[in-house]
């Protein structure tokens, strides 16, 4: 990561005195360029989705379930409405794959057990 210390002090000098910048210098520090894109990064959200998307994992149904728990302990709603539930639309799911609104490659994503449909 290359350092801005030395181009940020020759912009706007350190002394207490009071110094006038010129409007060109601050432009030119707008422009500089401080970010190193990097092509090998990743989301975190993204890797969190696509480990949970794995039915070895638990499913997006787990990771669901496990994110609603921790909101509940950190959080200690006082209030909430009244049909909020740590397993919000679970049921729901199973009965869409038994409809055939959804395709069971996509219910094993979401960690649907077909067999307990």
């Amino acid at each position: 990561m290359v350092s801005r210390k030395p181009s940020s002090r020759s912009i706007v000098p350190p002394s207490p005195e009071k110094t006038v910048v010129v409007a060109t210098r601050i432009i030119m520090a707008m422009s500089d360029v401080c970010s190193v894109m990097n092509a090998n990064y990743e989301l975190h959200g993204l890797r969190v989705v696509m480990h949970f998307s794995n039915p070895k994992n638990g499913g997006l149904i787990y990771l669901e379930q496990r994110w609603r728990e921790h909101f509940l302990a950190t959080m200690c709603p006082r209030y909430l409405p009244a049909l909020w539930s740590v397993h919000h639309n679970h049921q729901r799911l199973k009965q869409r794959v038994l409809q055939g609104r959804i395709q069971p490659e996509e219910a094993i994503v979401t960690g649907v057990k077909l067999d307990e449909c």
